[in-house]
Order: structure tokens, then C-alpha cells, then sequence
């Protein structure tokens, strides 16, 4: 006999609150599980997800999401974010935040746009600068799906294949060549920039410091002419 659905709202902060009372690393948000037997689905995040600060795995898919909110930035810890299959139109900024962010799972939604700060989020990789190895902070992700997103640009959708394999080259071609983490890094040996020109300086004149000035010489005063 199949679950009612009735309450589902009060088995959503069930499940929040063993995970935040608890200590919880994984929370399981999906419209489809069986457990929860969502109806109707989520249209919002509890707030109450935004405390776990030790959550790693939170799965929200499958549900009528519209927006994440920016609130997601605060699960620092997080390590496995999947938001697919809802109404997702756009990311927020503060998903740039989720620096242990491994996998992100965001196919089959409505995104029409993403925000430069997802840059972040790919591992960085050492580069040679002047004879030395310069490693720049990055994110940790590997994993990232795109697909099912029809108003995403070709060039967006073309960051990762379906089976989540990001591509570095399209992923540096889309967000300009270079990711914000990598912005002052100095130029790669055999490129440096040219010098900038100073200005020119004036001629520098003979210093006359050290010789004192000339006084005229006083004369002695002549007595008054005396009447013959």
C-alpha cells in the first residue's frame, strides 16, 4: 500500500532537524524518494538546511526548486550538491563559495545563464612561473552536468558531457581564458609585459652648495672735507 502523502511538509523538517540536531553528513531531500513521498514537491529550501555547516551531501533533485538561494554559500563543507531535475532558471553567486564542492549535479532544469564565480570551483593546476611552480587557490570539482538545460548557451553546456567529465578547455574558453583565482598570477616566463616608460627627468644642473655668497665689501666712511 503506498504512503499518503499528507504532512510532508512536517517530514522535511523532520529529516532537517535529525541531521542538524545530530550531526548529520548526508541529507536526502529528493521528490522521488519514497520515504518522504513529497507531494507537492519542494518549491523552496528549508532554512533550516542552511545551519548543518557539516553537511557534505545534500540531494534536492526532482523537485519544483526555481532558485537556490544564496544561502547555499554558508555549507562550506559541502562536497556533493545534486539540484537536477527541478525549475532552476539561474545560479546563485555564492556557489562560487563551495571551495570542497566535488561533484554538481544541475541536468535537466531551465538554466539560461552562469555566474563567473562557478569558475572558482575547478581545481586550479601549477603553472610555471620564472623557474618556479606557482599553485593558486582553486575548488575541488570533478564532476559537473549541464545537460537537459535547453537555454543554456552551446558553449555552457558544452563545460561538461553528460557523464560529468568537465572539459578544461571549453570551461577557461567560456569563463575568458582565465579563472578569477589565477587573475595575479604573474606572467609566464618569455612573456612578461613590457616596462612601463617614466617620464624623463631634467638635466641636473651644477650644485653650487657649499660656496658662500659673495658680499660686497664695505668701504670706510670719509671724514668731511674741513673749510681752507
Amino acid at each position: 500500500m503506498q504512503a499518503q502523502a499528507i504532512g510532508s511538509d512536517a517530514k522535511v523538517d523532520a529529516a532537517v532537524e535529525r541531521v542538524v540536531r545530530h550531526g548529520g553528513t548526508s541529507l536526502d531531500l529528493c521528490g522521488a524518494a519514497s520515504h518522504l513521498n513529497l507531494a507537492p514537491r519542494l518549491t523552496t529550501l528549508p532554512p533550516a538546511v542552511f545551519g548543518a555547516a557539516h553537511l557534505l551531501q545534500l540531494d534536492c533533485s526532482s523537485n519544483e526548486l526555481a532558485a537556490l538561494p544564496e544561502d547555499i554559500g554558508r555549507l562550506t563543507a559541502l562536497q556533493r550538491l545534486d539540484a537536477s531535475s527541478n525549475r532552476l532558471t539561474a545560479l546563485p553567486d555564492a556557489i562560487g563559495s563551495l571551495a570542497a564542492l566535488r561533484e554538481l549535479l544541475l541536468h535537466a532544469n531551465r538554466l539560461g545563464a552562469l555566474p563567473h564565480s562557478l569558475a572558482r570551483l575547478i581545481p586550479s593546476q601549477p603553472q610555471h612561473v620564472s623557474g618556479t611552480v606557482a599553485v593558486t587557490a582553486g575548488g575541488a570539482l570533478l564532476a559537473l552536468t549541464l545537460h537537459g538545460n535547453e537555454t543554456l548557451p552551446p558553449a555552457a553546456r558544452a563545460l561538461a558531457t553528460e557523464s560529468g567529465k568537465i572539459d578544461t578547455r571549453a570551461w577557461a574558453a567560456f569563463f575568458g581564458g582565465v579563472e578569477p583565482a589565477r587573475a595575479q598570477l604573474a606572467p609566464p616566463q618569455g612573456h612578461a609585459p613590457p616596462p612601463t616608460p617614466q617620464p624623463a627627468q631634467p638635466p641636473v644642473q651644477p650644485s653650487r652648495l657649499g660656496q658662500p655668497p659673495t658680499q660686497p665689501t664695505p668701504q670706510p666712511a670719509q671724514p668731511p672735507a674741513q673749510p681752507q
